[in-house]
């Protein structure tokens, strides 16, 4: 088909045209500039010819790459098996709603501040109200220049009645609570000027002449004397009624629902202006049509809000939701509550699809978390023994794993608030909460990292310092050396006698009341224990026994008993402090060999907790066996062989037997 260059628009236009479909340039005209060109080159008609085909090739792959770009995709996602996909033709509009989008969330908790700051409605109908439409306008005209750009023109007035894009809807009731108030003042005001109108004035009276002058002269006194007084009680009426007026004006300007009203208005116009874009977009066949509609988007969330109750099949009506309208705030909310029940590679997914609709400014908190989620699953990549941590086994090398985990994690993350659409960060949360209501992963001294013979009483209360900074928590009622919160090491030593150059590392008080210095508790220095309330001093040199009864620590010797009470205290608590009281006290008396077998045996009795949970875990009844099988395998024990082969007959004989069970001749092997 032959096309021409219309001479107005310069679009190409088949010479069968009645008119340019552009622009509606007569054909006459583009026909008659046509036969002035080929009048002009009549002896390079052959010429004219091909550069006409290459003219219709140009056109005709042109036509092909509009058509492959169409079809092309600009994105897809599939989270938990949906997929959305949206075409390279639609990018143009994509790109713009994301823009406004990114806008109207910034623009909202702006307005939202704004808002919030006025205390008068007045101010709202004068400032706010009108500063959101001037934004809303600004949208609807940007979009109009798109579409104009794009060959397509239309009113500004016409866009906005079709496609309902009128935030004055969203305020009706604000205004007409508002006019109820003014109406209401104007009303009060006429009543108060009717009243005044209708006052008498108070006139003299008498009998005669003389009663009538001197009572004309008492009125006239009288009524100067009402005048004043009306004057101020009027302005006193005046301000009762102005307070009440603007009492009223404040009360709606915090009307909690007017305000959520208004902004959820802002959000739906400006979402209104951008599928307006894309609906005439679509109608014109500029792009392929996007079934968006904000209203059937919402429709669909209030019902499966109000009717659905199982929360997988919630999640997966959220997803359909958000394929209607990729906006809808309230559905991104119920999947990110759910995002529990998806796996790392849907989540990922999840906040892919949201960055690609701009939703980073509604949802800032939750991107940042998700970095933060990003982080540690690095992490959890560089150190992939972490996934194998059982968190439903309360053991101390459980707990160890897990605490050493959460202190790379809070300096990885620099907080200790943890991201929780990670699955690791929630389970490894819950597990911290449960150690409080389980004793055993506490149960050893080796929880604390790098303690050794070799640790100094200070090294080793720094350690239980900062034991407690992991759990939060942990020894809430016992003071240790480092806490921020202690006493003055002065005013302990004073108030119960101890050794003036002592290191004050512990200190418990539950003050009585009435007393400001005193109750119910315990001081341990580097040498003594000091009971508060009996003020009996223990040297530590002296302690001969020290025993844990669940919620009490008993100090004992011959002659004293000290009762350190732990009510107070977590499960877990009580028996960490013990451990630590109890490795305390051997460390400021022991020797360094004793020490050294302390730790030895603690070692040991790690050990063989944790053959015996592998033993209880296999059904084998043996533990002993398995430790010796153990100790072999590290080469701590020699294996030595019980048995061997006759020289004679090949059997296998008891190494230790003097004859041979099957052949009778001696055994050389057990001499």
């Amino acid at each position: 088909m032959s096309l021409l260059k219309c001479p107005d628009c310069g679009k190409m236009v088949s010479k069968r045209a009645v008119s340019c479909p552009n622009c509606g340039c007569p054909s006459e005209f583009f026909l008659a500039e046509s036969n002035q060109e080929e009048t002009n080159d009549i002896n390079n008609v052959s010429h004219e010819v091909e550069l006409g085909e290459r003219s219709d090739d140009r056109i005709g792959q042109r036509e092909e790459v509009l058509e492959k770009k169409d079809e092309e995709l600009l994105d897809e996602f599939v989270i938990i098996g949906k997929k959305f996909s949206y075409p390279r033709s639609a990018e143009l509009y994509i790109e713009s709603i994301k823009y406004h989008n990114e806008m109207a969330a910034k623009t909202e908790v702006a307005l939202k501040k704004k808002y919030d700051e006025t205390n008068n409605a007045d101010d709202l109908l004068k400032s706010v109200i009108p500063s959101a439409i001037r934004i809303i306008d600004k949208v609807v005209n940007e979009n109009l220049e798109i579409l104009y750009h794009s060959g397509i023109n239309i009113d500004e007035e016409d866009f906005k009645e079709k496609y309902g894009i009128n935030l004055e809807a969203f305020i009706t009731g604000l205004c007409a609570e508002y006019n109820n108030i003014v109406k209401d003042a104007q009303n009060v005001q006429r009543a108060r000027e009717y009243e005044r109108a209708s006052r008498s004035r108070w006139e003299g009276g008498g009998f005669g002449i003389s009663g009538a002058i001197k009572g004309a002269v008492k009125a006239g006194a009288l009524n100067a004397v009402t005048g004043v007084g009306r004057a101020i009680s009027d302005s006193i009426v005046d301000s009762s009624d102005n307070a009440n007026t603007n009492r009223a004006k404040t009360e709606l300007s915090n009307n909690e629902e007017y305000e959520n009203y208004f902004l959820f208005g802002f959000r739906v116009c400006i979402m209104r202006a951008d599928e307006g874009m894309a609906e005439e977009f679509a109608v014109r066949s500029r792009t392929m049509r996007l079934s968006i509609s904000y209203k059937d988007a919402f429709q669909e969330y209030c019902a499966a809000m109000k009717y659905e109750n199982d929360n997988v099949e919630l999640l997966f009506k959220m997803l359909d939701i958000i394929e209607i309208h990729p906006l809808l705030k309230p559905a991104y909310e119920m999947i990110l509550q759910a995002s529990i029940l998806l796996n790392d590679e849907e989540v990922d997914e999840l906040f892919r699809f949201m960055a690609f609709w701009g939703m980073q400014g509604d949802f800032q908190s939750v991107f940042s978390e998700n970095e933060a989620r990003k982080k540690v699953k690095g992490y959890l990549e560089r150190n992939p023994e972490l996934k194998k941590i059982d968190f439903e086994d309360y053991s101390p090398e459980t707990y160890v794993k897990a605490r050493t985990a959460k202190r790379d994690l809070i300096q990885l993350l620099g907080k200790q608030n943890f991201p929780k659409s990670s699955s690791f960060c929630i389970q490894l949360n819950n597990f911290y909460a449960n150690c409080m209501r389980n004793e055993a992963c506490l149960d050893s001294i080796l929880v604390l990292p790098e303690i050794s013979e070799n640790t100094s009483i200070y090294d080793l209360t720094q350690k239980i310092h900062e034991q407690k900074e992991v759990i939060p928590g942990l020894l809430t009622g016992i003071w240790v050396r480092g806490d921020k919160d202690g006493i003055p090491e002065v005013k302990l030593k004073t108030k119960w006698c101890l050794p003036e150059n002592d290191v004050i590392f512990f200190y418990q008080n539950n003050a009585i009341f009435g007393t400001a210095f005193g109750g119910d508790g315990f001081v341990l220095t580097n040498s003594v224990i000091c009971d508060l309330k009996s003020k009996s001093i223990l040297p530590l040199a002296q302690i001969e026994n020290i025993i844990y009864k669940g919620d009490k620590i008993l100090v004992l010797n011959n002659h004293c008993k000290i009762v350190i009470n732990l009510g107070s205290e977590k499960l877990a608590s009580r028996k960490f402090f013990f451990d630590c009281l109890e490795l305390f006290i051997k460390y400021c008396t022991c020797s360094n060999e004793e020490k050294h077998v302390y730790i030895v045996k603690a070692y040991v009795e790690q050990m063989q907790r944790i053959i015996s949970k592998y033993a209880q875990k296999c059904g084998i009844e043996d533990t002993n066996e398995l430790l010796y099988k153990f100790l072999i395998k590290h080469g701590v024990e020699i294996c030595v062989q019980e048995s061997t082969f006759c020289p004679y007959c090949g059997n296998k004989i008891y190494k230790g037997s003097k004859f041979c069970n099957f052949c009778g001749k001696a055994n050389t092997y057990g001499k």
